[in-house]
């Protein structure tokens, strides 16, 4: 089996939170504004401890992108992919490099959205990406909700088992920056704390 790099993505890979950029590149300033005022109240309860950070990122794509054909958020994403390349972290793409070079598997596991991820992702080796989609209804339109789980915490290394089977029985590596990815790093037999 080969072995394989696991690599969180907002502040390991790309130095600051992809969603936010993204949302500005794909919406705008004044409505990623707009966004943030009506999820405010959400944004505020879970700072206060009220409410679960995901729940409160759901509620927060909910505003921003409700309605959104699945099309159209595919193809920013796509585009936004050209705009991640300036916000990486160089050491770490050293990292990506040295394990490409050796031949391992390299898997993204984010928070953030498959979207945007991916198609950058697949320029840079990846083989898979382990994220947050999001739902879709008949009509191929965006619900507003998440059709998985928020991919943080607890919930990486169990998408990350499902993807690639038990962690511990390869040889594994796994890059991560916050508390969000402790749980991942502890799976795996090389933690690296980026």
């Amino acid at each position: 089996m080969r072995p394989l790099a696991l690599f969180d993505f907002d502040g390991t890979l790309y130095a600051g939170d992809s969603f936010i950029a993204f949302a500005r590149f794909a919406l705008g300033g004044w409505r990623l504004v707009r966004g943030v005022v009506l999820a405010a109240p959400w944004l505020a309860a879970w700072k206060m401890g009220l409410m679960a950070g995901g729940a409160a990122k759901e509620r927060l794509f909910g505003v921003l992108y409700r309605g959104m054909p699945l099309d159209c958020f595919e193809a920013a994403g796509c585009a936004f992919a050209d705009h991640i390349d300036g916000r990486t972290r160089s050491a770490v793409m050293e990292r990506v490099r040295w394990h490409r070079g050796q031949g391992h598997e390299l898997a993204i596991v984010s928070a953030s959205m498959e979207a945007w991820i991916a198609p950058w992702a697949v320029r840079h080796g990846f083989g898979r990406v382990v994220a947050t989609v999001p739902a879709v209804d008949e009509k191929g339109r965006l619900t507003g909700r998440f059709a998985t789980p928020n991919c943080h915490g607890a919930e990486k290394p169990r998408r990350a088992r499902a993807a690639f089977g038990q962690l511990d029985e390869r040889e594994t590596w796994a890059y991560g920056d916050s508390s969000g990815d402790r749980e991942m790093l502890t799976a795996v037999r090389h933690a690296v704390w980026v």
